[in-house]
């Protein structure tokens, strides 16, 4: 975790807050550190391979259904993490909502998506009419096609996304 991270994150994960982190894989990023800091990180992730992991280091991180549930009841968690995931989904609208029913009433949830508006981004596609997905370094230039990145997104959508889950004050940052 970067320094400047540790000051948002204090500020939303602190001790016994209920911190649900939605497609988190391993938690090798967040999930140790937000432990060491007392929350009570609830993880969840569609890989096996990723929960075994965060089990070896003793991070609670369990399995999403096969439609995206996590196991946490409604309005358990007072914090929820999305980072860098909705562009992978088929249904990232479903896991939104999923987010959206375990969150408490005062609920945050922080979340980002890659920028496709970044300007190298946008000036490489005016000059040569590729436009990279940017998810994966062995598959985004030699073949986009086959990039883990399935769905752009900019504030617009992501607004509507957020809205049509229940969401009502968005902000952007960044």
């Amino acid at each position: 975790m970067r320094e400047n991270d540790a000051d948002f994150f204090e500020r939303y994960c602190g001790p016994g807050v209920t911190v649900l982190a939605y497609g988190c894989g391993d938690a090798f990023r967040y999930g140790g550190r937000l432990v060491e800091k007392r929350a009570d990180y609830r993880g969840f992730d569609i890989s096996h391979v990723a929960v075994e992991s965060a089990h070896s280091r003793g991070i609670n991180v369990g399995l999403l259904s096969d439609d995206g549930k996590t196991s946490l009841s409604d309005g358990q968690a007072q914090t929820a993490l999305c980072f860098e995931v909705l562009e992978h989904l088929m249904r990232p609208d479903a896991a939104v909502a999923e987010i959206y029913r375990c969150l408490g009433k005062d609920g945050v949830f922080l979340m980002s998506v890659p920028n496709p508006g970044f300007m190298p981004q946008r000036f490489e596609f005016f000059l040569t009419g590729f436009l990279c997905p940017g998810g994966s370094p062995e598959t985004s230039r030699r073949s986009p096609w086959k990039d883990a990145h399935i769905r752009f997104y900019n504030t617009w959508m992501l607004r509507k996304l957020l809205k049509e889950a229940g969401f009502r004050d968005i902000q952007f940052i960044g």
